[in-house]
């Protein structure tokens, strides 16, 4: 899973931020209590404490977009501030899954359900320069991925490619025209679709 110490005045302290919102309905389905919906635009956290003997560092796998938790959905860099994508939202977990949600403006607070329409477990990446290849066993319903293998753990394979285009997008306060925060995009492409990864809140964006 996906976390980061916590800091209290500059120092850090024994506890950890969980980034739940990066992790798979696998995972998350045991918490999901009738009526409720998990929260897919705000970060789910829980501050744990830490230990050596709790937490064990790993090396990032290479699905991991860079600066990114792993979260996409359909749209393009907004113009205005906050920054509504009302569209399908395709994650990339950090527990090694494929989901894709399908928005439904009448499915819950932010118009996504709790369980995803497709998903696939990834057995296998493979990077060749800015490109990554994710492989897996089933098709993900609603993406558009392709059939390599008639059988087998790696019968499916979604590309993932950097295009090296950055888009910036500051965001002030309307009352005081003050400067609040600048957000940067980098454009990547799914399958065949562009899409922009947005590193100011760590998200990423497909158009």
């Amino acid at each position: 899973m996906s976390g980061q110490p916590v800091e209290v005045k500059n120092k850090q302290i024994k506890k950890i931020v969980i980034k739940s919102s990066s992790l798979s309905y696998q995972i998350k389905k045991a918490a999901i209590q009738p009526g409720y919906y998990l929260e897919h635009w705000q970060d789910l956290t829980g501050d744990i404490k830490y230990s050596k003997a709790r937490f064990k560092p790993v090396k990032k796998p290479q699905y991991v977009v860079p600066y990114s938790e792993g979260n996409l959905c359909l749209g393009t860099v907004p113009k205005d501030y906050p920054d509504t994508f009302a569209s399908n939202q395709l994650t990339v977990t950090s527990d090694g899954y494929i989901e894709l949600y399908k928005y439904d403006v009448n499915s819950g607070p932010e118009g996504f359900s709790n369980k995803p329409m497709g998903m696939a477990k990834i057995n296998k990446t493979r990077v060749n320069k800015n490109v990554c290849y994710l492989y897996y066993s089933n098709h993900v319903t609603g993406l558009n991925d392709q059939r390599v293998r008639k059988s087998g753990k790696y019968q499916y394979r979604l590309k993932v490619a950097d295009e090296d285009n950055i888009k910036t997008q500051t965001i002030w306060d309307g009352g005081k025209q003050a400067f609040v925060a600048r957000l940067y995009y980098a454009h990547y492409a799914i399958g065949n679709v562009t899409t922009i990864l947005k590193w100011g809140k760590c998200r990423l964006m497909v158009s």
